[in-house]
């Protein structure tokens, strides 16, 4: 398998398997979204791919979703610095 150049475009279309590990999650729960509708994909001869933006797009759409049942902010402890996933853990472990 050749080696992608720093020069290479990024992919705008995943493997199944490829965008099962993007988001990480099994290959069998990436068909059964793919099956519900809840994932895009796009057909290219008998060729199966996920857009990269779908896959954005289904994190966006999670995040949305649990954010309106739980009534909070959802946001990942990383996006908020260090510092913040450090009070999450203080405030875990009291």
């Amino acid at each position: 398998m050749e080696q992608p150049s720093p020069f290479d475009p990024e992919p705008i279309l995943l493997t199944i398997p490829e965008a099962a590990r993007r988001l990480a999650i099994g290959r069998t729960l990436a068909y059964e979204l793919i099956g519900a509708g809840t994932l895009e994909v796009v057909h290219i001869g008998r060729a199966v791919r996920v857009p990269v933006d779908a896959v954005d797009d289904f994190v966006d759409r999670r995040r949305i979703e649990e954010r309106s049942t739980t009534g909070r902010r959802v946001d990942s402890p990383m996006r908020r610095g260090p510092a913040a996933a450090s009070h999450d853990r203080e405030d875990r472990d009291r």
